[in-house]
């Protein structure tokens, strides 16, 4: 059989978040394959439980991370599974519009849907616009040397390129974009094939939409922000961590990122 949709969500401890996914969940000719990024025995057996109870494969892998645990399970989908599309997505989002026939002149891109948080902000696009190695280098110097101005500078210069980027797609219907959303995001099978290892796994969390941006455009694959595709997202029930272990996680994505991809090794 092939399957017009296999799902990748990735958990961590929060079970309703998933109980809720499922019950929301009403594609047809779809399968969602639960990695587990094992906590405990307890959450174990309840995500597997909620799995098996909804027909979905389960898998539970060793907490090395955000990007650890997708490329595992976009792994095993490549081995198990024909599809046409894989959809990389967190446990705490809601499908409002989405079909495989509102994809179909879509088959060469990856797809970023409009995400709409529980404060009514569109999501996406997360990165409109391609970035240059100053840029990155500028952001880690920030975290490096805890620079909350520069921080703040960064924010409203972020901010402003999504809207420019919304009026563009408004005015003209561009919707040529850098880098998705990492909450709900759909590649084509052909394209993902170009593309796994889809994250980079030095990357524990936070930078992955980056780094996938920086490997579609390597590889010449454009990313596309299709609004006809609605997705609601819950926010964070995924991680739950104290603002100085974010810190220093945002502050080793970007040393990740310019050793990966500018060969860039910094000391912390």
């Amino acid at each position: 059989m092939k399957y017009d949709f296999i799902f990748i969500v990735l958990v961590y401890r929060n079970t309703k978040d998933l109980q809720d996914f499922f019950a929301s969940l009403s594609l047809p000719r779809t399968k969602v394959v639960v990695v587990n990024s094992y906590y405990d025995e307890e959450t174990d057996k309840e995500f597997k439980s909620i799995a098996e109870d909804n027909n979905a494969d389960y898998l539970s892998v060793p907490n090395n991370g955000y990007g650890a645990g997708n490329n595992m399970g976009i792994e095993y989908a490549i081995v198990n599974y024909d599809f046409r599309y894989l959809v990389i997505s967190n446990a705490d989002i809601e499908i409002d519009c989405m079909s495989v026939e509102s994809l179909g002149k879509y088959s060469s891109d990856i797809i970023a849907p409009d995400i709409i948080n529980l404060k009514g902000r569109h999501q996406n696009p997360h990165l409109p616009f391609a970035k240059s190695k100053l840029f990155y280098l500028i952001q880690y110097c920030i975290y490096k040397y805890n620079l909350p101005k520069l921080r703040i500078v960064f924010a409203v210069l972020s901010r402003l390129n999504k809207i420019v980027f919304h009026l563009l797609n408004k005015i003209s219907g561009y919707n040529k974009v850098f880098a998705a959303h990492g909450a709900f995001f759909i590649l084509p099978q052909n394209v993902l094939l170009k593309l796994v290892p889809l994250y980079d796994e030095n990357v524990f969390m936070y930078g992955e939409e980056t780094h996938v941006g920086m490997l579609a455009a390597k590889h010449g694959i454009t990313t596309r922000y299709i609004k006809s595709v609605k997705i609601r997202h819950k926010e964070d029930g995924s991680s739950s961590l104290a603002n100085l272990n974010m810190f220093n996680l945002e502050k080793k994505s970007f040393e990740a990122l310019l050793k990966y991809w500018y060969n860039i090794k910094l000391k912390s």
